[in-house]
């Protein structure tokens, strides 16, 4: 949708930016609106009318969602409902997943071409919806900066040995061959550069879990986590903060040194709380 090809002269908002990549709702929805808009104006017609069944995918993950999922389902539920305002009933349209069996620590923003290659090329995926030869696959990501991404699809896809129809679809790719890769984390952090910012986003109404902002919540110093569960009590955002904790262990988290001890910290804190309705799940 936006093809950036001078990283001085970016075609979008770089602080809404920064805010959907650690889990604002509403620029989500906006952006997965525009990219539903982008597509049907440039791509709908060659494209649906030559398929029978749509399978709409986001990037993978585990348990967590990435933000590039609450996009995707956007893009989803508008294509849909564009498909139901125009009567076209000779599409199905179905929403896909990859699931990532297991997960990294790194930064991969802020990581080289070759970086983000050799540290998810061994890492192991999942296609849980899988296509057939007629259908189409759409695989939605929010940028694409080297293409890595794109390559584990297609390898997923080729060392299965699925044959299927492929579009990928960005919000944004960086066409700037001379642009280093960690220009990526500049995006991600031009609005939430400290962790103050984060917070604020976090107990508000508009956040929504995602991997990034769970990473960096259980990567912080001590004084920074207790600033943020003091948060949660205040603005008695206890669903959150248990979602928090829940979701960490659906992602192993616990099971990994940088994150083990914050995220102990989090559950013990809440469970002194004895709040009845709070279940935490392992």
């Amino acid at each position: 949708m936006h093809t950036i090809r001078d990283v001085e002269m970016i075609p979008f908002s770089r602080e809404d930016f920064s805010k959907f990549k650690f889990g604002s709702y509403t620029l989500a929805k906006k952006f997965g609106v525009d990219l539903f808009e982008y597509f049907k104006t440039s791509h709908f017609d060659k494209l649906v009318s030559n398929f029978k069944k749509i399978i709409v995918y986001s990037s993978p993950y585990m348990q967590i969602p990435t933000s590039s999922y609450y996009l995707t389902d956007t893009f989803y539920n508008a294509f849909r409902n564009y498909l139901a305002s125009k009567k076209i009933e000779t599409v199905k349209l179905e929403f896909g997943k990859i699931e990532r069996c297991q997960t990294y620590t790194e930064d991969y923003g802020a990581l080289t071409a070759e970086e983000r290659f050799n540290l998810i090329k061994n890492d192991n995926y999942k296609l849980i919806t899988v296509p057939s030869k007629d259908d189409l696959c759409i695989f939605i990501d929010d940028i694409s900066i080297t293409g890595t991404h794109q390559r584990v699809v297609e390898h997923l896809m080729d060392s299965n040995g699925i044959e299927t129809n492929s579009f990928f679809l960005y919000f944004a790719k960086l066409s700037d061959s001379t642009a280093c890769p960690s220009f990526e984390n500049y995006l991600n952090y031009s609005f939430i550069d400290e962790f103050d910012k984060l917070i604020e986003l976090i107990i508000s109404d508009d956040y929504r879990i995602t991997t990034r902002t769970t990473k960096y919540i259980l990567s912080q110093k001590n004084e920074d986590l207790y600033k943020l569960i003091n948060s949660f009590i205040n603005k008695e955002k206890f669903e959150v903060w248990n979602e928090l904790v829940y979701m960490s262990y659906e992602n192993l988290y616990n099971r990994m040194y940088p994150y083990k001890q914050n995220l102990a910290s989090l559950e013990a804190s809440l469970q002194q709380l004895n709040f009845s309705e709070i279940v935490i799940k392992k």
